[in-house]
């Protein structure tokens, strides 16, 4: 059996502060589950151009991205993998609602973060990035 593999956006849109934005998974994978903002790259679209329109969607939030901060590679089911790449962001307009597949939209401080039901791997990251 060939691996399948989708190559996803996501972004770390942090404020001025030590707060990061999160969006509660509506859906499956991790239905529930706190989370960067981010989706598939749809055909023709770059990283940023996909983060973009995701962030968007998801929160209803304009960003500015800057340079792939994480990657990770997070299994669907056997053989079925997303290969994430995350972007760092700064919000440029907008105003914040969740929506599209996100079930919330929030701004969590670092300390707020272990208290949190993440997507395995990510509390991790966060401590590191926002230190």
């Amino acid at each position: 059996m060939t691996d399948t593999t989708i190559l996803a956006a996501s972004a770390v849109i942090t404020d001025a502060g030590t707060r990061v934005l999160l969006v509660k998974r509506g859906h499956e994978p991790a239905k529930g589950l706190w989370s960067l903002p981010g989706g598939s790259v749809e055909e023709g679209e770059t990283l940023t151009q996909a983060a973009v329109r995701e962030v968007l969607e998801e929160t209803g939030l304009h960003v500015a991205t800057g340079d792939e901060v994480w990657r990770v590679r997070v299994e669907l089911s056997e053989g079925h993998y997303y290969d994430v790449r995350a972007l760092s962001a700064t919000v440029t307009g907008g105003v914040l609602a969740a929506g599209d597949d996100a079930a919330d939209a929030s701004w969590w401080d670092k300390s707020e973060l272990p208290h949190l039901d993440l997507t395995p791997h990510l509390l991790e990251f966060l401590n590191t990035y926002l230190d």
